[in-house]
């Protein structure tokens, strides 16, 4: 019987998990935190403007749930 293509799939992103692994640790030893930080500040930036915060930070809201538990 023939193997799904998605089983096919997850099985080399399994054999490969290892490597993978190796590389994530070498680059994370290596990283530099300002430089990380600089490349991310455009996708940050772009976040910031296009969804602006909302006027709560919701713990009124999650006040009012609580209230409603059984005590």
């Amino acid at each position: 019987m023939k193997k799904s293509p998605l089983k096919t799939f997850v099985e080399q992103w399994e054999r490969l998990r290892p490597e993978l692994e190796k590389i994530r640790r070498r680059e994370l030893k290596t990283v530099s935190t300002p430089q990380a930080l600089q490349n991310l500040a455009g996708a940050f930036e772009d976040c910031r403007r296009r969804f602006k915060p909302k006027p709560t930070s919701g713990l009124v809201e999650l006040q009012a749930w609580l209230k409603k538990l059984p005590r």
